[in-house]
């Protein structure tokens, strides 16, 4: 499963990805596809699509947050079409673990972040998890950190 939380061997990991959202520009690209293999489209009205797609697709991002007991580090790895990255955050640092909706004027579908001395990091993936599922993360990192 790509939107999972596991708990075992004295260790935490929260995998997440927005299934919905890439699932529908799967659905966008499908049919893009069988639109211009019937001839319905033309090669640049097929093209539009199929770059908002591409676009789109590109900026996803899966999200696994690694807790271990032992491991003075919490590793977030970021994997994206294009990208990868790697984030290695002291346990000593973080100093609470809250659920994030937005900033100032905009919002979004949410994010699990933890509060460091000098910045927020997220640990899943916009959009990936439901609201019930990130108050699971939520409290599954709390407990793991006794942050109660």
């Amino acid at each position: 499963m790509i939107n999972r939380i596991d708990e075992e061997n004295g260790s935490l990991v929260i995998r997440s990805y927005p299934t919905w959202i890439a699932g529908f520009c799967l659905i966008v690209l499908v049919a893009v596809i069988v639109q211009f293999v019937r001839g319905q489209l033309a090669w640049i009205d097929a093209a539009i699509p199929t770059f908002v797609v591409i676009v789109a697709a590109s900026v996803l991002e899966y999200k696994v947050a690694t807790f271990r007991r032992g491991d003075p580090n919490v590793l977030i790895q970021s994997i994206r079409l294009l990208h990868r990255k790697e984030t290695r955050i002291p346990m000593d640092q973080i100093r609470s673990v809250h659920r994030s909706t937005g900033r100032g004027g905009h919002s979004h579908a949410g994010v699990v972040e933890l509060r460091t001395v000098d910045d927020a990091v997220s640990v899943t993936s916009v959009a990936a998890l439901g609201p019930r599922k990130q108050v699971v993360a939520l409290k599954a990192i709390r407990e793991f950190l006794s942050l109660g």
